[in-house]
């Protein structure tokens, strides 16, 4: 069975991330719409738990 789901450790920031990178179709784009680089960008959705277990 999975882990109980903790709604409280929610990373936002990792989600307006991914939203945008969907929404540009590129991580180099969303990256400077944060205004970082794109290595930070992916390094925000890989470390963040939205898609697996940790």
């Amino acid at each position: 069975m999975a882990k109980d789901w903790d709604p409280l450790a929610i990373d936002f920031a990792a989600i307006r991330t991914l939203r945008l990178v969907s929404e540009l179709g590129s991580f180099s784009k969303a990256a400077e719409v944060l205004g970082t680089n794109q290595s930070t960008t992916s390094y925000t959705l890989d470390n963040a738990s939205l898609y697996r277990d940790r």
